[in-house]
């Protein structure tokens, strides 16, 4: 009986473990052919486990390399006097017209919110409910921007969105999104 070493056998050839059935000499099963198929499949396991560890070196290294990059930078202080985004939702950014969620017959034609401290100047976007921009405001230096008439049609209905970005002295504050529905009105 012809006995390969671990590096004779290929894990994915079965071509080995058959010549060890052939050489038996036996075609029907048996003890040798036990024998044969138990000492291919030991020998292939050798092989499997003797290369596993070393084929997984490489990217393990370099992924622990590349977690170790993400998490330097993700853990990188920051200070407020770089350009940050902060957001601020709903009743953090004080009063809006038209209100949260407010239910209108026709669309809006100001919008308005609370002042900002400090607040350089303002820049408005209004979406459609898929986050589609209709419409974005020149810079203001007002809490207020009025909405051109053919930015909505008066026939639409469904939810809109609109936000805020608020500049301050090295920093970008976003509010919103606030939104407002318009609606039929309500048959009584």
């Amino acid at each position: 009986m012809n006995r390969n070493t671990p590096e004779d056998v290929d894990p994915v050839d079965d071509g080995p473990l058959e010549a060890l059935l052939r050489q038996s000499g036996n075609v029907e099963p048996s003890l040798r052919h036990d024998a044969a198929i138990l000492e291919a499949m030991q020998a292939t396991s050798r092989c499997i486990r003797a290369r596993r560890h070393r084929r997984w070196q490489v990217p393990l290294a370099a992924a622990a390399v590349l977690a170790l990059g993400v998490g330097l930078f993700v853990l990188q202080p920051t200070s407020l006097e770089q350009d940050t985004k902060i957001q601020l939702r709903g009743e953090d950014a004080g009063a809006t017209t038209p209100a949260i969620g407010e239910r209108l017959h026709a669309p809006p034609v100001v919008l308005t919110w609370s002042p900002i401290q400090e607040a350089q100047h303002y820049v408005v976007r209004l979406r459609d409910v898929n986050g589609i921009r209709l419409w974005e405001s020149g810079v203001s230096t007002k809490p207020e921007v009025q909405i051109p008439e053919n930015v909505i049609n008066p026939a639409a209905r469904g939810t809109f969105l609109w936000e805020v970005d608020v500049t301050t002295d090295g920093r970008t504050l976003k509010l919103g999104p606030f939104w407002f529905v318009l609606a039929d009105e309500e048959v009584r």
